[in-house]
């Protein structure tokens, strides 16, 4: 099994680091305009900042969970063609022992709320996801909805037939077509580990100054305020 040094290790720490700071930035976005939407704000700009901080959110711990998590048999991207066979399987038995590293270090469990890949994928083909609701789906279709499962009511329907985005403001869940994912539990999993990784970092590299990762602004279930 390929060996991560400490150097690669310290790269890869910074960067989930980096991530989180990310999320953290989304996430004080999210509350800013969820505050906003709450208050009654009749512009469409407090909807729309809310599902781009929603989806930042998503994004950066979709690069977190490709640090942890990666494909058993990735087949070689075309960026990689010009790699040999020998160079391409080294590239990735690095892959797998950096991930491995990473989880056991960081503490990430399957369970982990950043391992669902669901919600992400679904952003990330968003355009085939929106083919099939057109051409197969309910002919009432609302996108990008703010409020509880029954905000739009239809009788006899399921709320995922008829609402394409939509964020639920009482559990800050994000969800797509049938799919959900909490942004406050992967901010919340992404600030853990980041305290981790600047540990680490700081241990691994005494001269050193990681960036700081700020206090994350936990989702609260019950109420819709950051602790």
């Amino acid at each position: 099994m390929t060996e991560i040094s400490d150097w690669h290790l310290v790269q890869y720490l910074t960067e989930i680091v980096n991530q989180t700071e990310a999320a953290e930035t989304h996430c004080d976005n999210y509350m800013a305009a969820l505050k906003d939407v709450g208050n009654g704000a009749s512009l469409r700009a407090p909807i729309d900042q809310l599902f781009a901080a929603g989806q930042g959110i998503l994004s950066a711990a979709a690069i977190v969970n490709q640090f942890l998590w990666i494909d058993t048999e990735p087949p070689k991207p075309r960026e990689y063609e010009h790699f040999s066979d020998e160079q391409w399987a080294k590239l990735k038995l690095h892959a797998k022992a950096r991930a491995k590293k990473l989880r056991k270090l960081l503490a990430a469990k399957d369970s982990s709320p950043l391992r669902a890949r669901t919600v992400r994928n679904s952003l990330e083909h968003i355009d085939q996801r929106l083919d099939v609701r057109l051409l197969f789906g309910s002919t009432i279709f609302a996108d990008r909805t703010v409020g509880p499962q029954n905000a739009i009511g239809v009788q006899n329907q399921d709320h995922t037939e008829i609402n394409f985005r939509r964020i639920d403001p009482q559990t800050s869940e994000f969800w797509v077509l049938a799919h959900s994912a909490s942004l406050g539990d992967l901010v919340d999993e992404m600030h853990r580990m980041s305290q981790i990784a600047q540990s680490t970092i700081r241990t691994l590299s005494p001269g050193g100054q990681p960036a700081m990762s700020s206090p994350a602004a936990s989702y609260t279930r019950s109420n819709n305020v950051a602790e």
